[in-house]
């Protein structure tokens, strides 16, 4: 039981240790960056602010987007349009270097954009409170861990 006990502190003390590595990276990266942006190993994040996307993304959602202009129909896209307004939608026709996207939840397509525009492809998405409640949990179960241990230590020293 101890020795399930101590590799289960080893696992859930660096899944915690590099999800706080990843936050403060990213917190780091995005004060002393000029970039719309953050690349983490040719990936970036962004938080869904509009309900175009829904049923597949919904709003507040978090889409993990791949660095790629390399894209196909029905994938699912993020771009920047020329105001500098950050879009993610689906593709619906592509013509060479010209993309059409639409989001799921409009009637109408967009105005085409051009390859240089997209920012990557969304390779998952999932809503960011699954992430922290995940996170308090394992968090709990640790200093739980260590508590348990820290009583059977003063009971032993009495």
């Amino acid at each position: 039981m101890n020795q399930i006990k101590r590799i289960l502190k080893i696992v859930i003390g660096t899944i915690l240790l590099l999800f706080y590595s990843i936050v403060i990276y990213i917190f780091i990266m995005d004060k002393i960056t000029n970039s719309d942006y953050i690349k983490i190993f040719n990936y970036t994040y962004f938080i869904i602010v509009s309900g175009s996307m829904e049923n597949e993304i919904k709003v507040n959602d978090l889409v993990l987007v791949k660095l790629t202009d390399k894209v196909k129909e029905k994938d699912i896209i993020t771009y920047k349009k020329e105001n500098g307004k950050v879009i993610t939608h689906r593709v619906i026709k592509i013509d060479k270097d010209q993309l059409v996207t639409k989001g799921d939840a409009n009637l109408k397509e967009d105005n085409p954009i051009n390859r240089n525009q997209i920012i990557g492809k969304v390779i998952f998405h999932i809503n960011p409170s699954i992430i922290f409640y995940s996170i308090s949990i394992l968090l709990f179960i640790y200093i739980l861990l260590i508590v348990t241990d820290l009583k059977k230590s003063l009971k032993k020293k009495e």
